[in-house]
């Protein structure tokens, strides 16, 4: 389990109302959801958004949230410390996927031309620092 930092004010007040005034059972989960009734709420949601005409490029998984969220805090220079605090990653190294995918897309934002093949591209992502 993972703890979920929650950044709206206005919903931090009212679960805090809630959690004083309505919940039962204070030493249980605030909800009960395991990670296969997420997957499966996820999928139906999915299967909804397909019948509507929208297609995915990738398949849409939790974790496809969680990078997302990562690859969202990047673009918003956030320091990587923090990610790595918020996300549960205690390995710097962790977070070397996610910044090399956002110096690609910073790069492609800034027209910076990449001249050569791909192992040319692939060698100067493996130089950038963390």
């Amino acid at each position: 389990m993972r703890p979920v930092p929650l950044t709206d004010i206005s919903y931090v007040r009212q679960m805090e109302s809630w959690m004083i005034t309505t919940r039962p059972r204070r030493r249980e989960p605030l909800w009960a959801v395991t990670d296969e009734t997420m997957r499966n709420w996820l999928k139906q949601a999915v299967r909804r958004a397909e019948a509507d005409g929208v297609h995915f490029s990738i398949p849409v998984t939790p974790h496809t949230f969680r990078h997302s969220y990562i690859m969202h805090m990047l673009y918003h220079r956030q320091p990587r410390k923090v990610i790595r605090a918020l996300v549960g990653h205690r390995d710097p190294r962790s977070m070397e996927v996610y910044t090399r995918v956002f110096a690609l897309d910073m790069a492609a934002t800034l027209a910076v031309p990449f001249t050569g093949d791909g192992r040319d591209a692939a060698e100067i992502l493996r130089t950038l620092p963390p």
